[in-house]
């Protein structure tokens, strides 16, 4: 690619009717001179609302049920550069079925800049009190206000690609002095 992902920072707002705003930022380092095009992958059921880069609007093109997203650069790529590009989108990549709120796109929920790019994360929810949610990473921190339910999840670790469970759980925790803490959460149907 022409650039490499250092960190994702996502901030997730899901509605009662499971309707997704978000907002993400990719920190990039310019790995190549001269690319104009950053290419990105989001899911279908996703529009894009704005892209900017550094601070400033960008030209965007993303086809229609298309999940190819191409960002337009101001100046040519220089090696080495240090770029931050934000994203806002919106659509219903969630499903309910019983118990369960389906992700129907686990890792095109997010603009991410290509599949084998590995990054740090730093996501936050916003999400209907009456779910439970998990993500991957670590809890950094969780309330709730009313009906909604607030998470930040944190990776120690550069990953390929960062996803979520959200449903009517029962968890329960599983602590042996060998292992890490485990959390288990399950539908009541099983």
């Amino acid at each position: 690619g022409s650039v490499d992902v250092q960190r994702y920072r996502i901030e997730v707002s899901i509605a009662d009717d499971l309707r997704l705003e978000a907002r993400t930022t990719a920190e990039f380092l310019a790995v190549v001179e001269g690319e104009r095009w950053l290419p990105f992958v989001l899911a279908r059921d996703l529009e894009m609302d704005s892209v900017e880069v550094e601070g400033r609007p960008a030209r965007w093109f993303k086809g229609a049920k298309s999940p190819r997203l191409w960002v337009r650069l101001d100046r040519p790529l220089v090696k080495g550069q240090a770029l931050t590009v934000r994203f806002r989108y919106h659509g219903t990549p969630l499903r309910r079925v019983g118990d369960w709120i389906t992700l129907l796109e686990p890792i095109g929920w997010y603009p991410r800049h290509l599949p084998r790019d590995w990054a740090r994360f730093d996501v936050t929810f916003r999400s209907p009190s009456q779910y439970r949610l998990t993500c991957v990473g670590r809890p950094r921190g969780e309330s709730r206000q009313g009906r909604v339910a607030t998470s930040r999840w944190v990776t120690d670790r550069p990953l390929r690609n960062v996803s979520f469970s959200l449903g009517v759980f029962k968890e329960s925790e599983v602590h042996d002095p060998r292992i890490p803490p485990v959390r288990v959460q399950m539908t009541a149907s099983g």
